[in-house]
């Protein structure tokens, strides 16, 4: 009775083992194989936040946004790759966290960005993005 006891505790100690390997060695979904929930204008999508925050949370947090605008500039801090979009009015811009490094694109030049909205601080902030053709 013992040895069969082993034996199962084994099995689920493998199991266990290889499922959490599998787990942690998973790659997440690119920003580019994930559906749009969202098409905006960097300046509409501060005003927004700007104007109402608990219901541009419920519109845009978590969700996967492409947001079109001009950009006013790009830099790389410890590895990461940030491109802020210009906007009219308002103090805040919208700050692409970019998924992968690109080739710095030209300030007030138009771009759209695919990425996922984290919130308003004294930006709106997407990660993960992508440049959308």
């Amino acid at each position: 009775m013992k040895k069969y006891l082993l034996i199962i505790i084994a099995l689920i100690v493998v199991l266990g083992g290889s499922t959490a390997y599998y787990m942690y060695n998973k790659k997440s979904a690119s920003i580019e194989d994930l559906k749009t929930d969202v098409s905006v204008d960097a300046s509409a999508l501060v005003s927004a936040y700007e104007s109402d925050e608990d219901a541009a949370n419920t519109e845009y947090l978590e969700k996967v946004i492409e947001v079109s605008g001009k950009v006013d500039k790009s830099e790389t801090k410890d590895g990461i790759q940030s491109i802020y979009l210009q906007t009219e009015g308002g103090m805040g811009t919208v700050l692409c966290q970019m998924e992968e490094e690109i080739t710095a694109p030209v300030s007030g030049e138009n771009i759209k960005i695919k990425g996922i909205c984290t919130g308003y601080l004294m930006d709106v902030v997407l990660v993960k993005c992508k440049v959308v053709n």
